[in-house]
């Protein structure tokens, strides 16, 4: 069996600074087919890259379904086409730094038309899976670009790898819904929109993103007993999230940077796992993390509302205290982001009550200054361009608290208005955005 481990960060380009916004208006469209080209790429040609895991037992026909997979080429001619099929999914076009209509995947269908009548010279595509786990297996079978047209050897691979473990929030559910009222969510789910794109791409980091709704560590959403009988646990190993095998190399992509935000799920309903089976369970996550990754670094998640969400301070209590212990036990490079500011009014919102483009962005913001210090070589506050490539986008605001946890200030010298999060500094390892 053979798989692929190439991975890129989601659409990172010059012009896609942390603070840009670049939502669709409307829905996915799909465009017609093309009948213009005629040089076939093949799905095995080195030269393109691939994102996140990808099943390739057949190289000419790799298929994916977790969130935020995708394909990226370099090439030359005036347009180009994806030779997608399987599954209810959506893809993130983006084309030279700019976002193209995203396609939508039609039965009966297998080619797509992604642009035509490009200016003359080389060019930069990027896929990217929108949707989850849930819709189905994709199966890529190459590209199709105009005669005389070639792809070309690809962009470098940015220095640094994120890693992503999580539920519906870290997967993009409905993160372009236009409120908490959808309907059908699939054409506003996008994990080219989440926190961790956001935050790899200003990072300058290669992204891989496991995440499952509804899923839980311990326990899933719904379920009438704990623990689950298919938590988490039982499909981040997997090269295909909608089948048990083949099981993934972890050796194959070793992250710099593990985020985990696992615990909404577990500990927002009326049946949930007692206190030490949570952190028992979820110490020992983290210790099969450790084992495949020794020298990656972690931030774990926890989230809240803005109101009186009554499962906010259990999860605080329960991050804060995995994190302390895990410190006591001489994992130094671990930290711990309590986001507590989630909108609860259902106009601020994406689909069904999730965190939308904005929200994403702000979490994005709050994890930013976690993850410069824990990635090696680089400092905590953003500086000049490092040798291994990390940039500081302008528009980045980052907020750094004094020690006693008084009178945050924004480092880039953008002070917090009436409604901005401040990032207090409660220990070295603790972070909490609350107002």
């Amino acid at each position: 069996m053979r798989y692929w481990a190439m991975f890129f960060a989601i659409a990172i380009f010059p012009q896609a600074g942390l603070g840009k916004d670049r939502s669709h208006a409307g829905q996915p469209e799909t465009l017609p087919s093309a009948g213009f080209a005629s040089v076939d790429v093949p799905a095995d040609d080195p030269r393109l890259q691939y994102t996140g895991r990808f099943e390739a037992s057949d190289p000419k026909h790799p298929r994916c379904d977790w969130p935020a997979s995708g394909i990226r080429a370099r090439f030359t001619g005036g347009s180009v086409s994806v030779k997608l099929n399987g599954g209810k999914n959506n893809f993130e076009v983006s084309i030279d730094g700019q976002a193209r209509a995203p396609i939508a995947l039609q039965d009966g269908k297998d080619t797509y038309a992604l642009a035509t009548g490009l200016a003359t010279g080389e060019h930069v595509l990027a896929l990217t899976k929108r949707t989850e786990g849930s819709g189905g297996i994709t199966t890529f079978s190459g590209l199709v670009l105009d005669d005389g047209a070639a792809v070309l050897a690809p962009p470098s691979r940015p220095p640094w790898r994120v890693q992503v473990l999580g539920e519906s929030y870290a997967a993009g559910y409905g993160a372009e819904g236009p409120s908490s009222s959808c309907g059908d969510r699939r054409p506003y789910d996008n994990a080219a929109k989440t926190f961790g794109a956001v935050l790899a791409r200003a990072l300058d980091a290669e992204l891989s993103l496991q995440a499952i709704s509804c899923i839980g560590l311990i326990h899933n959403c719904g379920d009438k007993v704990t623990p689950s009988k298919e938590p988490f646990t039982a499909f981040y190993k997997r090269t295909l999230n909608g089948s048990a095998a083949p099981a993934w190399n972890a050796a194959a992509w070793i992250p710099d940077l593990v985020v985990v935000t696992l615990a909404n799920n577990d500990l927002d309903g009326a049946v949930k796992p007692t206190k030490e089976q949570f952190i028992s369970g979820y110490r020992a996550f983290l210790a099969d993390l450790r084992a495949s990754w020794p020298g990656a670094g972690f931030i774990c998640v926890a989230f809240g509302f803005d109101n009186a969400d009554p499962a906010r301070n259990i999860k605080r209590e329960y991050i804060n205290d995995i994190v302390a212990q895990e410190i006591a036990a001489g994992h130094a490079r671990t930290e711990f982001l309590f986001y507590g500011n989630l909108p609860s009014a259902p106009a601020q919102q994406g689909c069904n009550g999730h965190p939308n483009a904005a929200a994403h962005q702000k979490i994005a913001d709050a994890l930013y200054p976690l993850a410069r210090k824990l990635l090696p070589g680089t400092p905590v506050m953003p500086g000049p361009r490092s040798a291994r490539g990390i940039r500081t986008p302008g528009s980045l605001p980052i907020w750094q608290g004094w020690a006693d946890g008084s009178q945050p200030f924004n480092i880039l010298g953008r002070w917090p208005g009436r409604h901005a999060e401040t990032l207090i500094r409660r220990r070295s390892n603790v972070r909490a955005i609350d107002e």
